[in-house]
């Protein structure tokens, strides 16, 4: 049983070869499936880490009536202390608010210059507020604030931080929609072309497969070569598309972790390396000999 393998083995490599020109189109287009297939589940790593890097900065800031008294300020801020929602407050006074405006703005003289002809601080002290679990906490702590202060509270800036976090959410979901979409369509290419190439192999090898029918080879001996050259182009293209993704992930990982500081794309490839080249070969090999079987099927009547 090992010598018919090996022969197996021999034959599917020397039909790969033979038509080298075919095979490298198939393992072009098969490459960049895998490709493309790792690069989403890269990208749907780097939405995912910046969504949770938004909502770990994400805060609400109430700001208070002017004539807000402090001490009514700090009792809010205690009330909302002893709430299991929040995880920090930061009270900003009247003073620190006009302090940092100022600062800011220390580039722009013409607003410098409105502010002092104001001849007053025009600014509002202010609570800012962060969450445990910002998508579920926040809602309740925006209710519990309107419900039980809104005669001392100007404004809460809730719903503008929520719709962020929505857009970003819908955008990631749209992301991975569309990998889907793209993924299978090259998929369909990848068995097509892999299909075709097959077909060509076949019509090539038409007259030594007749003779091997002649002196009775079985059909899994004639069939198993080009099973074989299917899977041959899974593997090639597993590790070549790897290679791509290496070098690629690598340059353009530290532009990326300038935007994410928690997070290092070339560091997740490292990381999630075996499972990325454990799922692209198996990717890799069942397309390969999908396509074979489909153009055997068809095509190889033994």
């Amino acid at each position: 049983m090992f010598i018919p393998f090996v022969r197996i083995l021999k034959t599917g490599f020397s039909d790969f070869w033979r038509n080298k020109w075919v095979s490298q189109a198939t393992l072009g287009v098969m490459i960049i499936t895998l490709f493309v297939i790792v690069s989403f589940f890269m990208l749907n790593g780097v939405m995912g880490s910046l969504i949770a890097d938004l909502k770990s900065r994400m805060d609400i800031s109430v700001y208070f009536k002017i004539d807000t008294d402090e001490s009514e300020i700090l009792k809010i801020k205690n009330n909302l202390d002893d709430l299991s929602q929040v995880k920090n407050i930061e009270y900003i006074s009247r003073n620190d608010a006009l302090t940092r405006f100022q600062k800011r703005h220390q580039n722009d003289p013409l607003i410098l210059q409105s502010l002092e002809e104001i001849g007053s601080n025009p600014l509002t002290a202010s609570l800012n507020v962060q969450a445990n679990d910002p998508t579920s906490d926040f809602p309740f702590i925006s209710q519990f604030l309107d419900k039980n202060y809104s005669n001392l509270i100007d404004k809460v800036n809730y719903q503008e931080n929520k719709d962020i976090i929505s857009r970003i959410s819908s955008f990631s979901a749209g992301t991975k929609k569309a990998g889907i979409i793209l993924s299978l369509i090259l998929v369909t290419i990848v068995i097509l072309v892999t299909f075709n190439t097959i077909r060509l192999t076949i019509y090539s090898v038409r007259d030594e497969i007749g003779i091997m029918r002649l002196v009775g080879a079985s059909n899994a001996y004639i069939r198993g070569p080009f099973i074989i050259e299917g899977i041959i182009y899974g593997v090639i293209a597993t590790f070549v598309s790897t290679l791509a993704c290496w070098m690629v992930f690598k340059v353009i990982s530290p532009k990326i972790s300038s935007m994410l500081l928690d997070f290092s794309l070339y560091n997740h490839f490292v990381q999630n390396f075996w499972s990325i080249i454990g799922i692209e070969l198996v990717i890799g090999i069942a397309l390969g000999a999908l396509g074979s079987y489909i153009a055997i099927r068809k095509y190889l009547k033994v």
